[in-house]
């Protein structure tokens, strides 16, 4: 039997051999974190010694448009990416078209959850401006809620608006 709930589409791992071990890499972690080992930090001259120490090297090299300054650690740019993501149109939009709808058919992030084949914590993310879903999802979301688009893209550009006011929408619900 399937798993009710499917993950997001988590970026494959190379079906490579690690050398190290002469195993499979057991997961995108440790792919990650073997090939970042084989990068040289310039600042050292050293090979990184794991996948953080790289992701910070890169986030470094980064300049923050609010300062105008490298980020300072991987910290502030983590915050600067929470800020930017909570005025993104899109995430805007998403989040006013689930809101919307769940009241419009008197329901909560469980059940749309349950409609769409994911988890509950997915559509809390989408709602918190965390993620943006898949484009098959964004389909399914438009469906269950009867508006017009095929992705968060066409939703933005339309000036068609879900409507709070309609207390059921019907055939809303999926069977």
């Amino acid at each position: 039997m399937k798993n009710q709930y499917k993950q997001h589409k988590i970026k494959k791992i190379p079906k490579t051999i690690n050398p190290e071990t002469t195993k499979p890499f057991a997961s995108l972690g440790e792919y990650q974190d073997y090939a970042a080992r084989q990068r040289i930090n310039p600042r050292t001259g050293k090979h990184f010694a794991s996948f953080t120490e790289y992701q910070s090297y890169i986030i470094k090299k980064r300049i923050n448009p609010g300062t105008k300054k490298p980020f300072a650690s991987t910290s502030e740019y983590q915050r600067y990416l929470a800020n930017k993501h909570k005025t993104d149109p899109r995430r805007i939009k998403l989040k006013e078209i689930i809101e919307d709808g769940l009241e419009g058919v008197d329901e909560n992030y469980s059940w749309l959850a349950k409609q769409l084949g994911i988890l509950r914590a997915s559509v809390s993310q989408y709602v918190n401006f965390k993620a943006i879903p898949s484009p098959e999802i964004q389909e399914k979301i438009f469906k269950i809620f009867n508006l017009p688009y095929r992705s968060i893209d066409d939703a933005v550009n339309s000036d068609y608006a879900v409507s709070s006011q309609n207390k059921k929408l019907e055939g809303a619900k999926l069977k």
